[in-house]
């Protein structure tokens, strides 16, 4: 008499399998979710590293500090309404504005700091890139800012 052969998985092989997915998946999520906040890190700080940039080119060629809607097409994975421009010159910071800022003539230098709005782990984007710091480092920037939010600052030396 032949034994009749069984067929598929019991019970416990598919319960056994099972277990095995849900610790590996367990294992995995917070590696993913970690690499896509640090990728988000690293696009926010090479924004704010870009605008800097930008503003300085626009600054020396223009002889004024833009405002967030002249970079518009300056944000690369991203909302450039998250991020906006502050001056500080004479002794006095402005808040962004709608318009440019005309660098006053008897200013000597010009500081700004572009800065990232939404709530977003300072730190994370400061560990991610040099010379982003958070704004609460920046005195004469914590009035104007939330200290979470992450900024870069720069100086244009006015030479014309």
């Amino acid at each position: 008499m032949f034994k009749k052969r069984r067929e598929g998985f019991t019970l416990v092989e598919l319960l056994i399998v099972m277990a095995v997915i849900a610790a590996l998946m367990g294992a995995l999520i917070p590696v993913a979710i970690n690499a896509i906040n640090h990728a988000n890190a690293t696009r926010i700080a090479e924004n704010l590293q870009s605008l800097v940039t930008q503003v300085q080119q626009y600054a020396y060629s223009e002889h004024a500090i833009p405002s967030i809607n002249s970079l518009k097409s300056s944000v690369s994975g991203g909302n450039i309404g998250d991020y906006q421009i502050y001056v500080y010159a004479n002794g006095t910071s402005k808040n962004p504005s709608p318009g440019d800022y005309q660098i006053p003539s008897n200013a000597t230098s010009v500081q700004f700091a572009v800065v990232y709005m939404p709530s977003f782990s300072a730190a994370a984007v400061h560990n991610v890139w040099n010379g982003v710091v958070p704004a609460n480092q920046i005195n004469w920037l914590t009035s104007n800012t939330s200290s979470a939010s992450p900024a870069a600052t720069g100086v244009v030396v006015r030479y014309w």
